[in-house]
């Protein structure tokens, strides 16, 4: 489902468990007041989309993001994170699966479709995260040198995994 306002309250509360464990240090902290959600979702304006999962019992259990890297070759990037409680990967594949079928599919967003997803791995998530790309069809490209930007002025470097729709 495409985020809206109504979302807010999952989101914070989700948001609040996250910045408590801090699985990821690095990372920057997820909005968990009124005011940082309704900025962070007027982020998701434009060439850019933000799916939240939700569970059967509709608890929010992470999000799927795509930004439009290239408008005329339809390629977009992914991002994937799956929230404190909810790291099974099964949850986040279906979750995933759902959110590439709605980004190949003509949408609001992306007219005709994305052609091609990148997903960029970071270094701690390397073994579940290649995990659920690889079985859901995405392909290693290799490595790309510091492009992910830690919050700081430190960047890192990802590994890169890439789906086509016509491989999908």
């Amino acid at each position: 489902m495409v985020a809206s306002p109504d979302d807010e309250a999952a989101f914070c509360e989700a948001a609040r468990r996250g910045n408590e464990r801090r699985l990821y240090p690095l990372r920057p902290l997820r909005p968990d007041t009124s005011e940082g959600f309704r900025r962070w979702l007027g982020h998701y304006v434009g060439p850019k989309a933000l799916l939240l999962a939700y569970t059967e019992e509709q608890t929010l259990a992470g999000s799927v993001t795509f930004t439009l890297l290239n408008e005329w070759r339809l390629n977009g990037e992914m991002a994937i994170e799956a929230f404190p409680g909810f790291e099974d990967l099964r949850l986040m594949e279906e979750a995933v699966a759902a959110a590439i079928r709605w980004a190949f599919a003509p949408n609001d967003l992306f007219a005709s479709g994305l052609h091609r997803v990148v997903s960029l791995v970071e270094e701690e998530t390397v073994p579940d995260t290649e995990a659920l790309l690889r079985n859901l069809g995405f392909r290693y490209e290799g490595v790309s040198h510091s492009e992910i930007r830690t919050g700081a002025d430190e960047w890192r470097d990802s590994r890169r995994f890439t789906l086509v729709r016509d491989e999908s």
